[in-house]
């Protein structure tokens, strides 16, 4: 969708987009619109020390996926229309960071047509402020809209917690759930046994030739769990590790390039199982 075209969008009083976006949007964000700009970073003696400027794009790329993966609000000033509003970053990309379910729903038609906005956030610890984005582009899918930002040439950034991801017990479905994995020695079969927004653990109980190497790009990552989820992705193994006891091999893996409709089927799968109960035995 050209951004010309996203007024017609927004103005729509009633568009199928509304019953999909609630579904996204979690129900204790429903209560998140803003009535006052986000504010700008005030660094003092107590926290300046905590926080810094990264400049690298490979830092600044891992900053906006811990975003992603929290699903943490985003706070967005506009201060030209003295207008704020709040959004999830869906996904990164080499070039760009994605942003949908804009709160509320009048901040879609005047993000769009800003021409720059601030980004603030605060969520388990982790700060990040960016100053200066314009939205470059708008894309729909499945009647969704998702706005493709540039990547900042620096962000201010401070986390006080390591624990970056949310991880799921394998119990809820080691039954059922498998990964494929397409090396360009062939694929390999392995059974599920987490799974976070940003990656997933695999063991393989085959033979592994040639072993697996520390940062291996997978050129197809496909993850089924029947009624539930399936999903493909480019993947890089980030750890390896061979259980001779048991004979299994067990990798760590990060989900790093998938379409939006695959992200989007992710995020909404961990939601939803994260709230089922505890089915530990």
């Amino acid at each position: 969708m050209s951004i010309s075209k996203l007024s017609n969008f927004v103005d729509s009083p009633k568009n199928s987009t509304d019953d999909a976006t609630a579904t996204l949007t979690r129900s204790s964000q429903t209560n998140s619109k803003l009535t006052k700009p986000a504010e700008k970073p005030i660094l003092t003696a107590s926290n300046s020390s905590a926080s810094r400027y990264i400049t690298g794009k490979s830092e600044i790329i891992g900053a906006l996926k811990l975003l992603r993966d929290l699903r943490a609000r985003v706070k967005i000033s506009i201060e030209s229309e003295k207008f704020a509003c709040s959004a999830q970053v869906l996904d990164v990309t080499h070039a760009h960071y994605l942003l949908e379910n804009i709160l509320p729903r009048e901040g879609m038609k005047i993000l769009t047509n800003a021409n720059s906005f601030n980004l603030v956030v605060r969520a388990q610890g982790l700060y990040i402020y960016i100053t200066d984005c314009k939205v470059e582009q708008v894309s729909v899918e499945r009647n969704i809209p998702y706005y493709l930002i540039a990547l900042p040439e620096r962000i201010l950034y401070r986390q006080r917690r390591s624990e970056q991801r949310m991880k799921l017990p394998s119990t809820e479905f080691q039954d059922n759930a498998h990964v494929v994995l397409h090396r360009q020695s062939g694929p390999l079969n392995g059974v599920l046994s987490n799974i976070s927004v940003g990656g997933c653990k695999v063991q393989i109980d085959q033979q592994v030739e040639p072993g697996f190497n520390k940062n291996e790009e997978i050129s197809r990552c496909e993850i089924h769990i029947p009624k539930m989820l399936d999903l493909e992705s480019k993947a890089i193994i980030r750890h390896a590790q061979y259980h001779h006891s048991k004979e299994i091999h067990s990798c760590g893996i990060e989900l790093t390039e998938m379409s939006v409709q695959n992200r989007r089927r992710l995020e909404r799968f961990i939601e939803y199982i994260s709230r089922r109960p505890s089915t530990t035995p």
